[in-house]
């Protein structure tokens, strides 16, 4: 072997033993390495965008790496969730969603991004009940009130709605269809001018949130006749459930979950869950669940794995029973 030879060899010997020496380090990297994105299908700004923000800081702390909100819009939320589907299943990319995503398969027409089978979900972080919400002249002064008014009206009543397939929209189309009514669906671009046109008396009536619409109800602006929580809510302690009115199957909160990329490694998942679990229990972020959203925090089961999994499910198997041919074409 001449000189040039072994030169050659010892090169590709060198090479080898470093090689050889990085892949333990590479291998034993372990999970988080650099920052998460968290992906909102909403702009920011809004009610699910500030709670989005909120989240991600004890979820950074819990988790241990940063945690950058994304907002994703377009489509009805549709590419959002995409991205999210399509992200690489690493647990960098996760997917902070609502009904929205689980109503999407029939409402947006959209069998590729069913959560059940696309993605994988991780637990609740929240949920927003929803409220039956009228002009405050309206001449109903209960919820019972309200309905028979309503019967009466038929189409005459005017229910106001976010556009076809918002959270009000699917909302309103579930409660009509459990309290038998039949008003006529008038299509707004968002929450805030809705509740405009309801102050103003110039809509009867919608699915709202109480996030946005307490203050109203409080200044006397709006009222407040129903709201769907197995029980009264201390803000609103003169306010009946749904349950009481014999609306029990309205189970229509605007929950929020996390979900990652489906086929994502289980320690990541469990990774993730045991983060969650933290975050949802840290005591800043539970004041801004429950004060200032006036929501409610899920169910414990609700934050781990299997019964949000089962949840979701359940959730996309109820929008496509209730809504179903039922939508109409987009406004």
């Amino acid at each position: 072997m001449d000189g040039f030879q072994r030169a050659v060899l010892a090169c590709v010997v060198g090479a080898s033993l470093a090689f050889a020496a990085a892949a333990p380090a590479v291998a034993q990297d372990k999970f988080p390495s650099r920052f998460i994105t968290l992906i909102v299908p909403v702009a920011a700004g809004g009610p699910t965008d500030v709670l989005a923000r909120r989240f991600a800081e004890p979820l950074s702390k819990a988790i241990g790496t940063s945690v950058v909100v994304q907002n994703v819009t377009g489509a009805g939320g549709a590419i959002a969730y995409k991205r999210a589907i399509d992200a690489a299943p690493d647990g960098y990319t996760a997917l902070l969603a609502n009904v929205g995503l689980t109503s999407a398969p029939v409402v947006l027409n959209r069998p590729d991004i069913d959560p059940t089978e696309k993605l994988e979900p991780i637990g609740m972080i929240g949920l927003t009940p929803t409220t039956l919400t009228v002009r405050a002249s309206i001449p109903a002064a209960t919820a019972q009130d309200f309905l028979k008014y309503a019967k009466e009206q038929g189409d005459k009543l005017n229910m106001a709605h976010a556009g076809n397939g918002s959270g009000a929209h699917l909302n309103a189309v579930l409660f009509n269809a459990i309290a038998r009514l039949e008003p006529t669906y008038v299509p707004f671009q968002g929450a805030a001018p809705i509740l405009t046109a309801l102050t103003a008396g110039h809509v009867d009536a919608y699915l709202g949130l109480t996030s946005t619409d307490v203050p109203l109800h409080t200044g006397g602006r709006v009222k407040i006749l129903a709201v769907s929580v197995p029980k009264r809510l201390a803000a609103m302690p003169d306010v009946p459930t749904m349950t009481e009115l014999g609306l029990g199957d309205f189970n229509a909160n605007v929950w929020f979950g996390l979900f990652l990329p489906k086929g994502v490694p289980n320690d990541v998942a469990e990774a993730y869950e045991r983060a969650l679990g933290e975050a949802v229990n840290d005591p800043v972020y539970r004041a801004t669940v429950e004060k200032d959203f006036v929501s409610v925090m899920p169910d414990k089961a609700l934050t781990t794995r299997p019964a949000f999994a089962a949840f979701v499910r359940d959730e996309v198997a109820k929008w496509k029973t209730h809504l179903q041919g039922k939508l109409g074409k987009p406004q």
